[in-house]
């Protein structure tokens, strides 16, 4: 009986925070374009791939476009934390990725959960919680099915970055090997040359 009140409440709890969800006022115009999915992106000093990578930003943190280089396929941004240079172009959209979906979603159910814990305690009566409880549920599951989207997709992208460090890593011992090579072969015909 107790879980089953339990269940209850817990329905209940996710139904007056979808909505609060619904009555919050429209959020402030966000930032027009986002660093991709991509885990992070190197700043460059210069637009090209050749040029130094002076600074690094976070895949949904949202950028400025100061200026294009034509041709070249980078651009110069200004990122919400401060740090300025030069990106290719690609990694830049307009739209936010599911990261900075993911955040936003899970700050905003945070919120209601919140919210609603502080509704329970001031509300004077169940009914009124009761009768609100149908038309809510339906917002729940949509919350509930937003955030399970934007899990899955947070997971593909922790693969993805797990297989490009180990792809790095082959790479680096593959270059090694090569250095190690050819250092050895530099020492084979320096001796054979003084005999």
């Amino acid at each position: 009986m107790a879980v089953i009140q339990q269940g209850l409440g817990l329905l209940m709890a996710l139904s007056v925070a979808s909505a609060v969800l619904a009555a919050e006022p429209a959020p402030t115009p966000t930032p027009s374009h986002y660093i991709t999915d991509q885990l992070t992106a190197s700043l460059r000093a210069g637009a090209a791939k050749e040029q130094k990578a002076i600074n690094q930003i976070r895949a949904g943190e949202p950028v400025q476009i100061m200026e294009k280089a034509p041709g070249t396929g980078f651009v110069r941004v200004r990122a919400a934390s401060g740090p300025e240079g030069w990106i290719e172009a690609e990694r830049v959209v307009t739209t936010p990725p599911a990261v900075a979906r993911f955040a936003e979603l899970e700050t905003r159910f945070n919120a209601a959960v919140s919210e609603l814990e502080g509704m329970k305690a001031s509300l004077p009566e169940r009914e009124v919680l009761q009768r609100q409880s149908h038309e809510l549920q339906v917002r729940v599951v949509e919350l509930e099915n937003q955030l399970e989207t934007l899990t899955e997709q947070n997971a593909v992208l922790e693969r993805r970055f797990q297989s490009e460090v180990m792809y790095a890593g082959a790479l680096i011992v593959l270059v090694g090997l090569v250095l190690g090579w050819g250092v050895s072969a530099m020492r084979g015909r320096r001796r054979d040359g003084w005999h």
